[in-house]
Formats: structure tokens, sequence, C-alpha cells
């Protein structure tokens, strides 16, 4: 019949590719980020992998001591081997009576600034015009310590410190060069500058949505300052 010739003539159309019904791309391919490098995730009760972590992703999940949830049962970090790219979990029989929250800094330094096609927008200040500005960065987040946080009350039970090597990502960013004398006043009116550059920071970041296409908590991020730091930024 026609049905019959139909189905088994040979397709010749070169638009067209066929592939596996029984497998899908989004198998081979993850979504979420294109780093080669995954951490295995182990258990220690059954030696067998449970989940795979992205390099990226690692030290804010599974860092020694974190409170691990995985397909709705919670597992504790035992090991983390950094050179191996396995961390090991011990699941738990009781349901944990707090959760547990990475405490890290980001530190941007920039490599290279790149020309503006435009006219660089300007901040009016109430001294001078303030330009914003692009270019290539080297971001390095270094996780040093996590929170133990009460289930029930919210608050931090402990803090845990943690010896971790720093992540270091090239990327690009934009800032606004602060003048000096935005330092002063502010330091002279007996304020946080620091936290105050950060939230403003924070507050770019949240209306940026709002001209580009991107996702504020996925796309985004600011540079935390590290309290130790000292240096002139």
């Amino acid at each position: 019949s026609k049905v019959v010739e139909a189905i088994t003539k040979p397709l010749v159309d070169p638009k067209y590719v066929a592939r596996d019904q029984e497998r899908t791309p989004a198998f081979d391919i993850a979504l979420r980020n294109i780093n080669e490098k995954e951490y295995q995730v182990i258990s220690r009760h059954t030696n067998e992998v449970i989940d795979s972590i992205d390099e990226a992703r690692a030290f804010f999940e599974v860092y020694p001591g974190a409170i691990y949830l995985q397909q709705g049962r919670s597992y504790l970090v035992t090991y983390l081997d950094v050179h191996e790219l396995v961390a090991y979990v011990q699941p738990l029989t009781q349901k944990p009576t707090y959760y547990t929250s990475q405490a890290d800094h980001r530190e941007v330094t920039v490599t290279h600034v790149l020309p503006s096609v435009h006219s660089p927008p300007k901040a009016r200040t109430n001294r001078a015009l303030v330009a914003a500005k692009h270019g290539r960065v080297i971001v390095t987040t270094s996780v040093f310590s996590y929170h133990k946080i009460s289930v029930k009350t919210g608050y931090v039970l402990d803090t845990v410190p943690l010896h971790l090597p720093p992540i270091q990502v090239q990327t690009r960013a934009f800032w606004v060069d602060v003048p000096p004398y935005v330092q002063m006043e502010v330091t002279r009116r007996g304020l946080d500058f620091k936290g105050g550059i950060h939230g403003a920071a924070h507050a770019l970041a949240a209306v940026t949505p709002l001209r580009l296409l991107c996702d504020h908590h996925s796309d985004l991020a600011t540079e935390c300052p590290n309290i130790k730091e000292n240096a002139k930024r």
C-alpha cells in the first residue's frame, strides 16, 4: 500500500537526521553548565555514585561537613577529594536538626579594559560624572567556612572553618570607578564604605535584567569584599 511504501522509503532529505528514540540529547548534555570536570558523589553505605556535581559548584554543595540532599534523602559529606574529584557522603538515619550554608568571598581582578563602541554611560554625582567600564576579569572565589543553621529557629549554631583551594574563572564584568572623594566623605560620616559599594553593586545587578536578557540569580554575581583585605581597589 501507499502507507507502507511511504514508511519504508529511505529518507534522503539532508535537513533531517535520524536519532535513537530511546535516548534524548538531554542525557548527554548538561544544560546547567558546560564544565567538563565533575565531582562524583559516592555513598559510603553502598559505595555507589548517587550524583555528580559540576566542579564550579562542588565547594558550595559538597564541602566536608555539609548536609547534602539528594532524591529527598539527607546525607552528611564526610570527605572531599579535590584531586580525584570525589565527594564521600554518609546517609543520615534521622532528619537533621540543622542545615549548612557556606561562607565565601569573591575577588575580581581586571586583566583588560575593553573599549566602548558607544559613549560610556555616566552617573552624575554632586561633583562630577562617573563613567562605567567593562572588560575581561579573573574572578577568584574562596570558600573559607560554613554555618550550621537550626532548622527550627534559623539561628547559627556553629561556624566551622574550611581549607579549600580558591576557584578561578575568567569572564567579563562591568564596573564603576568610585572617586576617592566619595570614600573620604563616607569615612568622614562614619559609614561603612565597603558595605556601601557592595550594596550598590547588588542594586546594579538587580536592575540589569531590565535592560539585558539575563537572570539575576544564575547569570550575574557581585564582588564580595574580603574583610581581611586592605588592598587598594
